[in-house]
C-alpha cells in the first residue's frame, strides 16, 4: 500500500538523535549570539497576539483593508505609549531635580542652623542640656563631607536614568515595529502571525503549533488564576 505523499518522511532513531542535537546546539548558539534581541522579539510576539483581536475588530467595524486597519491601530498605540512615557519621564525628572534643589538649599542653611543650635540651652524638668559646649563646626564639616559627594553623584544618577529610559524606549519601539509586521503580514488570519513553511513537514509543524498554542493558553490561564 502506497504511503500518502503528504505525510512526513519517517526518521530513524539515529536521524532523530542527530537532528535533535543539531537543533539544540543551534538554539543555544542563537541564544548566546542574539541574547540582546530575545527580549524585544518575545515582546513583539506578545504584542502581536494581544493587538491582533483589536486590529480584527477595526477591520470588521470600519470595513477597511487589513493592512490599513493594522496601520491605524499601531499609529494610535505608538502615539499613546510614547506620549505617556514622555509625560511620565518629564514629571519624574522634574521631581528628581526638585529634590536635588531642595537638598542643595538645605546644605546652604546647615551653618545657620548649627549656629542657632550651638547657642541654645534646653531645660527638661530639673535637667539642663547645654549645647554650647559641643564643637558644632566639626559636626557641620562632617555633614558637608558626607552630603556633598552624594549630591555630586546625583547628576550621574539622573544621566543613568535618562540613558536607561532611552534604551527602554528604543527596545519598546523595536518590539512594536516587529509586532506590526507580524500582524500586518498575517493578512487577517491568526495562524499566519508566525508562519513556518518547510516542504513535506508542514503537517508536523501545524501539529506542533497546535500543541504549543494549547500549552501557552493553559499557562496564561494559570497565571491569571494565580494573579
Amino acid at each position: 500500500m502506497n504511503s500518502n505523499p503528504s505525510e512526513s518522511p519517517h526518521w530513524s532513531s539515529t536521524t532523530k538523535l542527530t537532528i535533535s542535537l543539531l537543533f539544540l546546539s543551534s538554539i543555544v548558539a542563537l541564544l548566546i549570539r542574539f541574547s540582546n534581541l530575545i527580549s524585544p522579539l518575545v515582546t513583539a510576539f506578545i504584542f502581536a497576539v494581544v493587538f491582533y483581536p483589536i486590529a480584527e475588530w477595526i477591520h470588521k467595524l470600519l470595513k477597511l483593508p487589513w493592512r490599513l486597519s493594522v496601520g491605524i491601530l499601531y499609529i494610535f498605540i505608538v502615539v499613546a505609549i510614547f506620549g505617556l512615557l514622555t509625560l511620565g519621564g518629564i514629571a519624574l525628572l522634574d521631581q528628581i531635580q526638585g529634590l536635588i534643589n531642595f537638598l542643595q538649599k538645605a546644605i546652604q542653611n546647615i551653618p545657620g542652623i548649627l549656629e542657632e543650635i550651638s547657642q541654645s540651652v534646653f531645660y527638661i524638668g530639673p535637667f539642663e542640656i547645654d549645647l554650647t559646649s559641643i564643637d558644632w563646626a566639626m559636626i557641620g564639616n562632617e555633614l558637608l563631607a558626607v552630603i556633598q559627594p552624594v549630591l555630586a553623584r546625583a547628576g550621574n544618577v539622573i544621566g543613568g536614568l535618562a540613558g536607561g529610559a532611552i534604551g527602554f524606549a528604543g527596545s519598546l519601539f523595536l518590539s512594536i515595529i516587529m509586532s506590526f509586521f507580524l500582524v500586518s503580514e498575517s493578512g487577517g488570519v491568526r495562524e499566519r502571525i508566525v508562519k513556518i513553511d518547510v516542504p513535506r513537514y508542514q503537517k508536523d509543524i501545524i501539529k506542533i503549533g497546535s500543541e504549543f498554542n494549547k500549552i501557552w493558553n493553559a499557562f496564561l490561564r494559570g497565571q491569571a488564576i494565580v494573579f
